[in-house]
C-alpha cells in the first residue's frame, strides 16, 4: 500500500502484485478512512487478518504523524525520499499523484 499525501485529500494505492491496484481517495488526516481502506482492500484481495501489509509514502510536509500512527497499528511503514523514486530520465514523465502512488 502506498500513500500520496496532499493538503486536502490523500490517495491510497493498494495491490497484491497479481491483480489490478485498488485506489482510494480520502480526506487528509482521516485515520478512520485509512483503516476502512485497509479492511476493504483485504477483503478484495482475500488476505487473512494477520497478513503482513507493507506501506510507504513520500517524505514531505506532513511530517511523521502517519508513520508513528501506522507503527502503533503494527504496520511496517517506509518513508521514501522523493529523489529515491526511480524515473526514466530519457522519457517524458507526467507528474501526477496517481503515477507517484503506483510507482511507490
Amino acid at each position: 500500500m502506498s500513500f500520496e499525501l496532499g493538503d486536502k485529500q490523500c490517495k491510497l494505492s493498494v495491490g497484491d502484485g497479481r491483480t489490478t491496484v485498488s485506489r482510494f481517495r480520502i480526506a487528509a488526516g482521516d485515520q478512520v478512512a485509512v483503516t476502512d481502506c485497509i479492511v476493504r482492500a483485504g477483503m478484495r484481495f482475500k488476505t487473512p487478518a494477520c497478513a503482513h501489509v507493507p506501506t510507504c509514502y513520500e517524505a514531505g510536509r506532513d511530517g511523521w504523524w502517519l508513520h508513528r500512527w501506522l507503527g502503533q497499528l503494527g504496520v511496517d511503514n517506509i518513508v521514501v525520499d522523493a529523489a529515491s523514486i526511480e524515473v526514466n530520465r530519457r522519457a517524458r514523465r507526467a507528474k501526477t499523484d496517481r503515477l507517484d502512488a503506483d510507482k511507490l
